[in-house]
């Protein structure tokens, strides 16, 4: 792939027309021989690569000593795109693997084109934060590969730590990658580059990535707070509970193509609880389902009165819990990151919120699933009469 603009649209899926132009125009092609290093790591950084020919390797350097490969970019791959955003040490070193010929744009180049073609802005940064987000998951599941390695060396105390850590590093990742795209997009406006009719737009990607950031902080408060917390216990309608929960998660079934299929069973009397404690474990075994469903399909969700109980499934079609992983879901941080060619982003603390709700209620959660067919949860509540 030669072309310059193919290779701008491949990376910038939607870039046409002026916009293309523009980018196009401030675009320097360099050639550069095998092993030749491009950007170092902890350099200051000013320029965004996109490849033209050849490839290049991302690496960075582990613990002073070790430098590891994170990734490869072929023609119409992109590195350095932190250099469009702010002014920050380069996180990566990348050299040439094979003779290679790359696309260069300076960070002032490139505000000279969004000065031409405001509406740019919003296509390079919908690509970015894409791949920012990509990169923060792959990084999580490769950390989480490594120190499994290292865990079974370790007794149980060190495994603690070892959990820790992890969780400690996980929310990093998961608070950088919707704080740096609220950061983007805020900056942009304030500098005035967006159209007017495209502010609106901007903002509201601004604030679902803050609300993303707000909604984990919560969950981790309140899972905290549980410990120390007794519930307020009063009349419940699951039935209620449900159609919110599934309210609330309509939009994202529809963005993941998913169906969510609700089947009450009458009569269905109603349950003492906390109604806010028992609307987050729903809408976190529900948000459970809708992630780990990528390829799509059907969520059924069934509440009946089983004796004394009022038992509610949410059963999925998505990849399943793999047999190993099994007797650990519950458990506080635990997550699964990949399941074949997808990558599963979280803290892991959604269904150990669901699992101490039910149990603070008098109930019990299990969980059956077969690996790449789905899985299906089942809470057990004390019905009233």
């Amino acid at each position: 792939m030669d072309n310059i603009a193919d290779v701008l649209q491949k990376a910038f899926p939607g870039l046409e027309g002026d916009g293309l132009d523009d980018l196009m125009a401030v675009a320097h092609k360099r050639f550069y021989p095998p092993d030749t290093v491009i950007v170092h790591e902890e350099e200051a950084g000013h320029t965004f690569f996109v490849v033209l020919k050849g490839q290049v390797e991302v690496s960075k350097q582990i613990d002073g000593q070790t430098r590891r490969v994170l990734q490869r970019h072929g023609p119409g791959e992109f590195f350095g795109e932190m250099a469009l955003i702010e002014e920050l040490p380069r996180v990566a070193t990348v050299q040439t693997l094979t003779p290679s010929t790359l696309l260069e744009i300076h960070k002032d180049d490139f505000d000279t084109a969004l000065a031409r073609h405001p509406t740019l802005a919003l296509t390079v940064m919908r690509k970015v934060t894409q791949r920012l987000r990509w990169a923060d998951q792959t990084a999580i599941a490769e950390l989480r590969q490594q120190n499994e390695k290292l865990a079974r060396a370790y007794h149980k105390l060190a495994e603690q730590e070892r959990l820790r850590s992890e969780f400690l590093t996980t929310i990093a990742h998961e608070l950088r990658t919707p704080l740096t795209a609220a950061d983007g997009y805020l900056s942009l406006i304030a500098s005035g580059k967006l159209p007017a009719d495209q502010v609106q737009e901007g903002v509201g990607r601004a604030a679902r990535s803050v609300k993303r950031v707000v909604k984990l902080v919560n969950d981790i408060l309140f899972l905290q707070e549980m410990d120390l917390i007794l519930p307020e216990f009063q009349p419940v309608s699951l039935r209620e509970l449900i159609s919110q929960a599934v309210a609330d998660r309509s939009q994202q079934a529809i963005d993941a193509n998913l169906s969510l299929r609700v089947q009450v069973e009458e009569p269905l009397p109603e349950i003492r609880g906390d109604p806010e404690w028992l609307r987050r474990a729903i809408d976190a075994l529900l948000d459970n389902a809708i992630k780990f469903s990528p390829n799509g399909g059907e969520i059924s969700i069934r509440i009946a009165r089983r004796s004394e109980q009022i038992r509610l499934s949410i059963s999925d079609q998505g990849v399943g819990i793999p047999t190993d992983q099994m007797d650990r879901v519950f458990a506080r941080f635990q997550r699964i990151e990949r399941a074949g060619p997808h990558l599963f982003g979280g803290v892991g603390l959604g269904l150990p919120v669901a699992r101490q709700v039910v149990e603070q209620h008098g109930g019990t959660i299990e969980v059956h699933s077969v690996e790449g067919q789905g899985s299906t949860f089942v809470l057990s509540l004390p019905a009233t009469d």
